[in-house]
């Protein structure tokens, strides 16, 4: 098979959106970055969907992953478009299937999560409600939403998704550091004498990413071993410390008593880790492939996790083991700095299965992609 012209569809609602505004950007983004790596000589166009026009200053490299307007669509002659950032409604489908361009939906976020949580609390996490288009040629998902969100997807959409690998890349923590002005050994872990800072830095956006249950093994911990605690750092929860019960939780515990807990705002991840973190504890519920864990692991930062798709990387716990993550987290405040080099190993192992630039799972897209084809 030639090299493909792919469209790759990407949100731009207001100017100066960063990569961070979402992980679904970063997706896009590590998505083109590896198909721009293949021998095969892709080319790749992103395709805001968006009215804005006015993208103001854009965050990452715009020669290497150039920003086009969806009417522009027709004039780059594509072989495919992959909507994954944003959609549209099926007239603009039907119009680019006219055309002869294969039609891929690429899901990266758990709708199904969202659409619940709109429907129960009155969320509004988009402006209007998802059209669920049927018509796609085909459907791929990554991992962590095959068990979770297959079903719904599938009932919405009337395909049938594949699961594909998932794809990280230290692209953007790496672009952080450099506009910083330090390096990237400046930002890694540097083992530390006395007390430790533990930091919980889950987004608190909806129910699988939240600082709750992190919060009740910390507070369990420093009751059985105050002595090796500095402080507690609830990162991305600024926004709920008025809210009456997350102010109840809080204030029944003992951290918060002896003025060792904040409640802080969001913050850049080698910042927060690198001027506050000691430790990372962290929790999710049916959404183990996420991009914070994986920068953390990248910058060799002790991580206490319940993500099983990544369980030899970090201090793995089970579920909902609430036992359990406190013995984890014992053993990174008390043995980590005893253990770096295996524990480095571990992560870079890891870390190499999901890498954009990895090019057996460049080769493993391609597959893919030729299959769509045949």
């Amino acid at each position: 098979m030639k090299g493909l012209k792919i469209g790759i569809s990407v949100g731009m609602q207001k100017p100066n959106e960063t990569v961070w505004t979402n992980g679904i950007k970063q997706n896009v983004l590590n998505f083109a970055d590896l198909l721009l790596r293949s021998k095969l000589g892709h080319e790749v166009a992103l395709i805001n969907t968006c009215q804005n026009a006015d993208y103001g200053k854009i965050d990452w490299d715009t020669e290497r992953f150039q920003l086009f307007h969806y009417n522009e669509m027709f004039d780059l002659n594509l072989d495919l478009m992959v909507w994954m950032g944003a959609q549209v409604d099926d007239a603009f489908i039907l119009k680019l299937k006219e055309k002869g361009i294969k039609q891929l939906f690429y899901k990266c976020g758990n709708e199904w999560i969202i659409s619940t949580e709109n429907v129960l609390f009155n969320h509004v996490h988009r402006p209007e409600a998802p059209g669920f288009s049927e018509l796609y040629d085909a459907f791929w998902m990554i991992p962590q939403l095959m068990y979770s969100a297959k079903g719904f997807l599938q009932t919405l959409h009337r395909i049938e998704p594949q699961e594909v690998p998932f794809i990280w890349s230290p692209m953007h923590i790496d672009r952080i550091i450099e506009n910083s002005g330090h390096t990237k050994e400046d930002y890694l872990y540097k083992p530390s004498r006395g007390k430790k800072r533990v930091a919980i830095m889950e987004p608190n956006l909806n129910v699988v990413k939240n600082c709750i249950f992190p919060m009740m093994v910390a507070e369990q911990h420093y009751r059985y071993n105050p002595d090796v605690w500095k402080h507690l750092y609830i990162v991305n929860a600024y926004k709920l410390r008025e809210h009456k019960e997350f102010k109840g939780l809080v204030n029944k515990l003992d951290l918060q008593k002896d003025k060792l807990l904040s409640v802080e705002q969001r913050f850049t991840t080698p910042m927060f880790l690198h001027e506050y973190t000691d430790v990372v504890l962290s929790w999710q519920w049916e959404n183990p492939l996420n991009y914070s864990y994986l920068d953390t692991l990248y910058l060799e930062y002790p991580l206490v996790h319940n993500a099983y798709m990544i369980k030899n990387a970090g201090y793995y716990y089970k579920g909902f083991d609430h036992e359990g993550a406190k013995e984890q987290l014992e053993f990174a405040l008390t043995n980590h700095d005893k253990n770096i080099s295996s524990y480095k190993y571990r992560i870079h192992k890891v870390l190499k299965k999901f890498r954009s630039d990895n090019m057996a799972l460049v080769e493993k897209y391609d597959t893919l992609l030729k299959n769509l084809f045949k």
